[in-house]
Formats: structure tokens, sequence, C-alpha cells
């Protein structure tokens, strides 16, 4: 599954899911933030699935 991880989700995340077969993009790993729009739209561009953490 091709996943997009928003920057507000643990980048420690990434390498399990990549371990268990998944393509996944990290945005935390990105030079910087560029809104939630450009993300989804990104996501939608790329066909991920984009995750989302919850903020406190």
């Amino acid at each position: 599954m091709k996943l997009l991880l928003d920057a507000c989700v643990w980048g420690g995340a990434v390498q399990p899911l990549v371990a268990a077969g998944h393509d996944v993009q990290w945005a935390g790993a990105w030079n910087e933030d560029p809104g939630d729009e450009e993300i989804l739209a990104r996501a939608y561009r790329d066909g991920r699935v984009l995750l989302r953490g919850l903020r406190r």
C-alpha cells in the first residue's frame, strides 16, 4: 500500500510500515511543511493514503 504520513505522525512509524512491505513517504522528512492542503494534494496525486496523527 502507498502511504503518506503527515508530519504530526511519529517518524518511528515509518520503518515498521516499510518492513511490512508498504511504500511510505513521511512529510516530517521534507525540508519544509507545505501545509495541509498541499499534503492532501500530494497524497491524491501520488495515489497514497494519507495518515494523520491526533493533535492534543
